[in-house]
């Protein structure tokens, strides 16, 4: 009778470790599932904030503060629409600060409508191509998603791929225009070792 009981003590016992063993796996699968999910937020999160902290920066005309955002190999190409080109205005950090302080015109592409070129000053292309508008208070924002579109081709997906962009949206400022001077602006992302650069910096709004 002894054996008996002891027998089926030892096999009661296994089973209940064959249990335990079974149910491990979907715990580690489950703990796997929750760092995914915090990873993505983590990194929705990290996103916002740095556009936040660039477009103070810009406002602030701390240019030298805008320079540490910049992807330190490629810099960052500027794009006065919707539709990027490799013509666009591209600049490391140094070649960035050098025009800054020199004050010196730069081609920045075509005028949309006109066809005149460019000729600006970095402050002056900030100004009406980058922070024409208080986008920190934008009426809208979104991160991979597109909140503007005008009768401008939008080629960003095509052109960065592999990138993160948020997008700071006004759908218009006076009644009259009925949303025609509605204004975007994108900040695209590459990561880096572990870092989000920024790699484009994209305006966008009605042109003629």
């Amino acid at each position: 009778m002894k054996i008996v009981l002891i027998t089926g003590l030892f096999a009661l016992l296994l089973l209940t470790g064959c249990q335990e063993e079974k149910s491990e796996p979907k715990r580690a699968v489950a703990k796997e599932i929750t760092n995914l999910a915090d990873s993505s937020f983590n990194k929705d999160s990290l996103l916002f904030s740095l556009s936040n902290q660039i477009l103070v920066s810009i406002k602030n005309k701390d240019f030298h503060s805008f320079t540490k955002f910049m992807h330190p190999d490629s810099g960052t190409r500027f794009s006065p629409y919707a539709y990027i080109t490799t013509s666009d205005k591209q600049l490391n950090r140094q070649d960035f600060l050098k025009a800054v302080n020199s004050g010196k015109l730069i081609d920045w592409g075509i005028t949309a409508g006109n066809g005149d070129i460019m000729l600006l000053t970095v402050k002056d292309y900030f100004a009406k191509f980058v922070y024409d508008v208080d986008f920190i208070h934008a009426e809208k924002t979104s991160l991979n998603h597109f909140l503007g579109s005008g009768n401008s081709l939008n080629n960003l997906l095509e052109f960065y791929r592999n990138t993160e962009f948020t997008e700071s949206y006004f759908s218009g400022f006076d009644k009259k225009y009925g949303g025609m001077d509605w204004r975007t602006l994108r900040l695209v992302y590459k990561k880096q070792q572990d870092e989000f650069y920024l790699v484009g910096i994209v305006h966008d709004e009605w042109t003629p």
